[in-house]
């Protein structure tokens, strides 16, 4: 695996962190409607992929992302050092369990784990499974509402079946799907990923799209590479 990802505004260099640079980070990253939000967000926060995509897509907000890795938060700074957005963005190593900004958010993004130990080599299970045994959905949502604006919202991205309990779980918790997008690999094949966004304003009517990857050929396909054509780099 390559230890820096290029992209359109940025770098990104991920050889200390937990969580490395995938698809599904830059999905949420490009697909989460951030207008409107001057407070932004991203918890777990890894390399700071999110968080730049965040701040590049939202130029007139700040943007916070947290993590419980040290190494993580180290590599995220650096980052964002070196990007063009550093004036906006900052970076705390902490639990979201326990984090008391003092402020509410608009928009809180997460792109969790969804890894558990039995999944993991064992050189890297201990590390990464504590935050799946310490931060469950179901504890992520209720501490997300904590620290989110009362008509705030709330995206993440997750495996296509985990989100539709999770949308079950967050509905009677007094939650609601806004917007929802199944995410398929390819067309002819079940969707792997659901993003979506919650609110606890009801809304009147939500939004379900669809998004398919790959083409016919296996590569991206146009959707795809519209929706994140402000961030990947040309393939020559």
């Amino acid at each position: 695996m390559k230890n820096s990802f290029t992209f359109r505004q940025f770098v990104i260099e991920h050889d200390r962190c937990a969580m490395k640079v995938g698809t599904d980070g830059v999905l949420l990253g490009a697909w989460a409607d951030l207008s409107g939000s001057s407070l932004i967000l991203d918890i777990g926060c890894g390399s700071g992929l999110i968080a730049l995509m965040a701040a590049q897509r939202a130029p007139y907000a700040s943007v916070w992302g947290i993590d419980v890795d040290a190494p993580s938060v180290g590599q995220a700074r650096q980052n964002v050092l070196n990007s063009p957005f550093s004036e906006r963005i900052q970076i705390l190593e902490c639990d979201a369990r326990t984090y008391s900004p003092g402020v509410l958010f608009n928009h809180i993004l997460c792109n969790p784990p969804f890894y558990t130990e039995h999944t993991l080599p064992p050189d890297d299970a201990r590390m990464r499974a504590r935050h799946t045994a310490s931060l469950s959905l179901e504890c992520l949502l209720e501490n997300a509402g904590r620290i989110l604006a009362a008509k705030g919202t709330f995206s993440l991205i997750l495996p296509y079946l985990t989100a539709e309990r999770f949308i079950t779980h967050a509905l009677a918790k007094g939650w609601y799907a806004v917007r929802t997008c199944q995410v398929y690999t390819v067309a002819h094949k079940p969707p792997k990923r659901m993003l979506l966004t919650l609110s606890r304003t009801m809304p009147e009517r939500a939004g379900n799209e669809t998004l398919v990857l790959q083409d016919k050929s296996g590569g991206r396909s146009a959707e795809y590479t519209s929706l994140c054509a402000d961030f990947y780099l040309d393939r020559t």
